[in-house]
């Protein structure tokens, strides 16, 4: 199955659409240009169609601390 995966980035970063091979699954991290993301929300936009899947991920910026 494909799943074609529509990320959007709380906070006004701009998201992604993306082909993958697993599912998102909440609390995943996952890098959209450049910046670390946390999926905080799943919806599937349409019952799967064949081989393919779509899905909508709502995604927050992780903070990243620096150790000094």
């Amino acid at each position: 199955m494909i799943y074609k995966v529509s990320y959007v980035v709380l906070g006004g970063l701009p998201g992604i659409i993306r082909n993958q091979t697993k599912p998102p699954t909440v609390g995943e991290q996952i890098e959209i240009g450049g910046h670390l993301c946390e999926v905080v929300e799943i919806v599937e936009l349409l019952p799967p169609q064949g081989d393919y899947a779509y899905l909508h991920a709502t995604c927050r910026p992780v903070e990243v601390s620096s150790a000094e």
